[in-house]
């Protein structure tokens, strides 16, 4: 697997250059378990105040045969330009004075302002995670456009984003996706705000006033975080989402084949995008996941486990699994012409 350079930046290489008070590295140790998509997230710098432009070519020039005393013919591609939002995440957290004042010692009293700004940073990351799955501005214009609305209309259209779309066969309202993500600064990354800094900020007050929920105040150290975050897709070719898998089904004697399923993805990311991807990955919820484990009991081809993200993985023909708790299984079935 080739490594991450350039400008693309992950969590992982932000704790590389943490501060003094490590606050990158803890957002990392907490948002790994569940929520891996954040740790192989590449990150880029916007280009925009407030979004970041990706041009794409839209066709190609049509050439012709030619012939003596035959000219010959104009032809140009097209492009278009695509600008993908940026959000700001905030979270305040605040713990009263006088619970600091009565620990027994200084570290004590960090320790209780490092438990509440941890469910806070938990909070966020799984709300980014979410996001990037399922966020969509028409729901909430504070935030940025996710994978789902992208990948939500099947095609037999080699040129559009739905070809990309594999259907597991599901219907009803108790289904899942498996999403192929191919990262890579020209292929699908994150972003963040211009003269911004990639992952969680972090603010400082060690005395403020604020108010109980009667309006009374009383004095608290307070920490506040921002997230300036937003998902590019440069390249949709670099995404696939399997789509329409039943979770009922998956406990039943006829689920769907997953393997095959995952088969039929990777075969839909050209050759050429694969090689720009830098970090290639499935991502998965843990149900899905446990019944995969299941079934290469009877179809071990193609799954083991691999060293990947200086952790050991289960792999499918070289490419990581990953879980993401936030992929539902309550997603309502895709209907549409699917590519075979």
């Amino acid at each position: 697997m080739a490594a991450i350079g350039g400008n693309a930046l992950t969590l992982l290489d932000l704790a590389k250059q943490a501060n003094d008070n490590l606050a990158v590295q803890e957002v990392v140790e907490v948002l790994a378990p569940t929520n891996e998509i954040l740790d192989d997230m590449l990150w880029v710098q916007a280009n925009l105040p407030t979004g970041h432009r990706t041009t794409q070519r839209t066709s190609l020039p049509t050439p012709s045969w030619g012939r003596i005393n035959k000219g010959i013919p104009f032809s140009k591609s097209t492009t278009k330009q695509v600008t993908d939002p940026i959000g700001e995440l905030t979270c305040r957290s605040t713990v009263d004075l006088r619970l600091l004042e009565i620990a027994q010692t200084p570290e004590d009293a960090r320790k209780m302002r490092y438990n509440e700004d941890m469910a806070s940073i938990q909070s966020a990351g799984s709300t980014v995670a979410s996001n990037v799955i399922y966020g969509d501005p028409d729901d909430n214009e504070d935030g940025f456009l996710g994978l789902t609305s992208r990948y939500a209309i099947p095609s037999t259209n080699k040129r559009v984003s739905g070809y990309n779309m594999v259907d597991g066969g599901g219907s009803g309202s108790d289904n899942t996706s498996i999403w192929l993500m191919f990262w890579g600064p020209k292929t699908v990354h994150g972003i963040y705000g211009r003269n911004q800094a990639a992952g969680i900020r972090f603010e400082n007050n060690e005395k403020v006033r604020v108010e109980d929920s009667d309006g009374n105040p009383y004095y608290a150290a307070e920490t506040i975080m921002r997230w300036s975050c937003g998902l590019t897709v440069a390249d949709w070719r670099a995404v696939v989402r399997i789509c329409n898998i039943d979770v009922s089904d998956l406990a039943t004697a006829s689920p769907a084949d997953l393997i095959e399923l995952m088969i039929k993805a990777l075969h839909r990311v050209p050759k050429q995008v694969r090689a720009m991807g830098l970090r290639p990955a499935f991502y998965m919820n843990s149900t899905v996941m446990q019944y995969l484990d299941i079934q290469k009991i009877d179809k071990a081809l193609g799954l083991s486990y691999s060293d990947a993200f200086g952790d050991k993985v289960m792999t499918f023909r070289g490419t990581p699994l990953r879980e993401v708790d936030e992929l539902l299984n309550d997603e309502a079935a895709v209907t549409g012409t699917f590519a075979s």
